[in-house]
């Protein structure tokens, strides 16, 4: 049976720009990228700052693409990137004489204060240059568990996750991408301990995109700075059943290693630590049910 893909988005892609966590120095911090087609993606958080439009533009992402920004807390790094990514949009725009058009920017309504209010400690000029070049930014909070339907054919889902500072503000997400015959489902846990939420949330996922701030050995100093271990992640997608399981937001290149041999023990289907930049076929990695005619 042909599917049926109004929106070509059975040549979308996983884009990991930047998977380090806010101490590691060698790698692009956490930012993960669903593009959906040359026009249309979803970048989920900005990493720490303008690291994210070099990672966007050798990734070949137009900036243009980015219509929707999902934040899922407000450290550095997650959220320090969004001014300069504001900021070469509008520029973009003035270079190209395109216009801007809606950028949409997701989170709890905490989190799209701090970013507001870093917009304006900055005195960032990228709001107006975006107004300049006919378009605008969008603030859209979300509450944990109500779907967002962010236009036909995709949704996303925020949850509940357990980092700090412990006051609600922190989500991860679960985003669905109808290709015709059936959902894409990705679930991206931001950073959290673990909780019965995500466990959830990852039931029947395709794609499990979870951060691991080392092992288990260490679990009780992990969880002190907010974060799951490997093998903790690892059995979240092994009792959720996901099809995929990707560990981001390294603590350090030293452990690399360790983190994918611990989560191999307890998952036992594809599975691995990405390096940034590197970029998967949605369709390689999940496997299409096709309808008996």
């Amino acid at each position: 049976m042909q599917h049926v893909d109004p929106y070509g988005v059975l040549d979308a892609r996983l884009v990991f720009l930047g998977t380090g966590g806010g101490a590691h120095v060698e790698r692009c911090h956490a930012s993960v990228c669903l593009a959906l087609s040359q026009t249309e993606a979803l970048l989920l958080d900005t990493a720490g700052g303008f690291q994210i439009v070099r990672a966007l533009k050798l990734a070949h992402i137009d900036l243009p693409a980015i219509k929707r920004v999902f934040l899922s807390h407000r450290h550095s790094d997650h959220l320090a990137g969004l001014e300069p990514l504001l900021l070469h949009i509008g520029l973009h725009a003035i270079g190209t004489g395109q216009p801007s058009g809606r950028v949409t920017i997701y989170g709890h309504p905490i989190v799209l204060d701090a970013g507001q209010t870093v917009l304006e400690a900055m005195a960032s000029f990228a709001p107006s240059l975006i107004e300049m070049t006919q378009g605008d930014v969008e603030w859209v909070p979300l509450t944990a568990g109500e779907t967002v339907r962010l236009r036909p054919g995709l949704t996303l889902t925020p949850f509940a996750v357990d980092h700090e500072p412990r006051d609600g503000s922190n989500l991860g997400c679960r985003v669905e991408l109808d290709y015709g015959a059936g959902p894409w489902r990705i679930v991206y846990s931001g950073d959290t301990r673990p909780t019965l939420e995500i466990l959830h949330y990852t039931q029947g996922a395709d794609v499990l995109i979870h951060e691991a701030g080392g092992l288990d050995a260490n679990a009780e100093r992990v969880h002190i700075a907010g974060h799951s271990t490997a093998g903790e992640a690892a059995r979240v997608a092994a009792e959720a059943g996901v099809r995929r399981l990707f560990l981001y937001h390294m603590p350090n290149e030293a452990i690399v290693r360790a983190i994918e041999e611990e989560a191999r023990r307890y998952f036992h289907g594809p599975l691995s630590v990405p390096s940034d930049l590197e970029s998967f076929a949605l369709r390689d990695l999940i496997t299409l049910t096709e309808e008996t005619p």
